[in-house]
């Protein structure tokens, strides 16, 4: 899993270069894991880290969002 920390710098980054009255930037990390047993034996593993970042900015009454999953 992807330590959140590691995108301090590139939230802090988008923040300063936005020039909008209101930025938020969400980051959200998950790790799920698999294993299929058949016949009394391990058949399959399976790993799966998802990072999202999502960056939404708002002048007035208009907003925008930037959703990246990966």
């Amino acid at each position: 899993m992807r330590h959140l920390v590691a995108f301090a710098p590139a939230i802090q980054e988008v923040l300063a270069a936005s020039h909008f009255k209101q930025t938020e930037v969400h980051v959200s990390s998950s790790q799920s894991m698999l294993t299929r047993y058949g016949d009394n034996k391990i058949t399959q593993n399976v790993e799966q880290d998802k990072t999202s970042v999502s960056i939404r900015a708002v002048e007035g009454e208009k907003s925008g969002q930037f959703l990246e999953v990966t």
